[in-house]
């Protein structure tokens, strides 16, 4: 929601372009700035409102970040505002501000409530690898175990992530997920992930150039060995009397290819 001070600076910005002598496409300009102009009514607020809806039912859709974005507006209609914090949350996966502010929000299905778990399961995977079953239990709101490894199943049977369950250390071993929102808090988490995985891959590049190197070396000894023999049989044909070839191969030559 805008202030006064930002309602100001685009009204001078806005003014600066029309004055704008080498500014020609005023229509295009105002269409750059009208989403931030816009005030919105109850019936655009309601066609939102069933937009959000939709994109929280959908079992494909999971990242919400431009339809947050061009639902917000300098005055928000008061009914589209609990669906636009709704939003925050589940571009945050978090579970906690959804249960404990629900009552000034809209509420959840069971599928959506779902899809908000293993969304803050897939926010998790951005500063952890693994994490304790117990833990994890507690940050998605779960009474048991057993809850948590569905909600797991569940996760990878839809492509949403990958992960390995450790019931005897009581373990969960996060590995790819579909992604996640990026926010500012997470930057430090990724390029230390980023680090890591060029490590990891520097460290790949140089085991198969170690060995192609020995391969290499092997196939030239190899070859040495070959062309050595190839030369050794030469000079042994030479020697071997014309019968031989016919015959079979002498103990003189037998002796000499040894």
């Amino acid at each position: 929601m805008y202030d006064d001070g930002d309602a100001q600076s685009l009204v001078e910005e806005i003014t600066a372009a029309l004055n704008s002598p080498s500014r020609v496409f005023k229509l295009s300009y105002y269409n750059e700035y009208k989403s931030y102009l816009r005030m919105y009514d109850d019936g655009d607020a309601q066609s939102l409102v069933e937009e959000i809806t939709a994109a929280l039912d959908s079992p494909s859709q999971f990242f919400f970040t431009q339809l947050y974005h061009r639902a917000q507006g300098p005055l928000t209609n008061s009914t589209l505002e609990p669906y636009l914090t709704l939003l925050q949350i589940f571009m945050r996966g978090e579970v906690g501000a959804y249960l404990e502010g629900r009552t000034s929000l809209p509420d959840l299905t069971p599928g959506q409530l779902v899809k908000l778990r293993l969304l803050a399961v897939v926010e998790l995977t951005a500063r952890r690898r693994s994490v304790k079953l117990v833990e994890l239990a507690e940050l998605l709101r779960l009474d048991t175990i057993v809850e948590v490894q569905k909600l797991l199943i569940a996760g990878i049977q839809r492509g949403v992530l990958t992960c390995e369950i450790d019931e005897g250390a009581g373990l969960v071993h996060l590995g790819q997920t579909i992604g996640s929102h990026i926010t500012p808090e997470y930057c430090d988490h990724m390029i230390l992930g980023l680090e890591s995985w060029s490590g990891q891959c520097n460290g790949v590049r140089d085991t198969i150039t170690r060995n192609v190197t020995d391969a290499s070396e092997c196939m030239h000894r190899a070859r040495e060995r070959r062309d050595a023999f190839e030369r050794k049989l030469k000079n042994v044909q030479g020697t071997v009397p014309e019968s031989d070839f016919s015959g079979g191969s002498s103990s003189k030559s037998r002796r000499l290819l040894a």
